[in-house]
């Protein structure tokens, strides 16, 4: 699968494909594994490997499961979560109760 097609998808079109009766079960199928994803994701999932069980990093196969990925195998691309914490700088005039927003 061409990575580099779906990251030009925008959220319709994928919002569109969605509308077909299989796909939208094979999406429901996958969602359910990976519920903790954003659909974005769990779209991008679904249209690189539909019955991938677990996503982690390659360190996470070798050290928590014991297991070695196989020469030249390719790994599912999704986009990360970009949560930062930007800390406000705290004026004696301003009463804030939560100093940071998150972006």
């Amino acid at each position: 699968m061409d990575f580099s097609i779906l990251s030009k998808m925008d959220a319709n079109e994928m919002l569109a494909e969605l509308f077909n009766t299989a796909v939208y079960k094979g999406f429901l199928q996958v969602m359910s594994r990976f519920s903790s994803y954003s659909w974005r994701n769990i779209f991008l999932i679904y249209k690189q490997l539909p019955h991938a069980s677990k996503l982690v990093d390659f360190d996470t196969w070798k050290e928590q499961y014991g297991r070695t990925v196989i020469r030249g195998s390719t790994s599912i691309k999704i986009f990360s979560s970009s949560l930062k914490c930007v800390m406000l700088q705290e004026f004696p005039h301003q009463k804030r109760r939560n100093p940071a927003i998150y972006l």
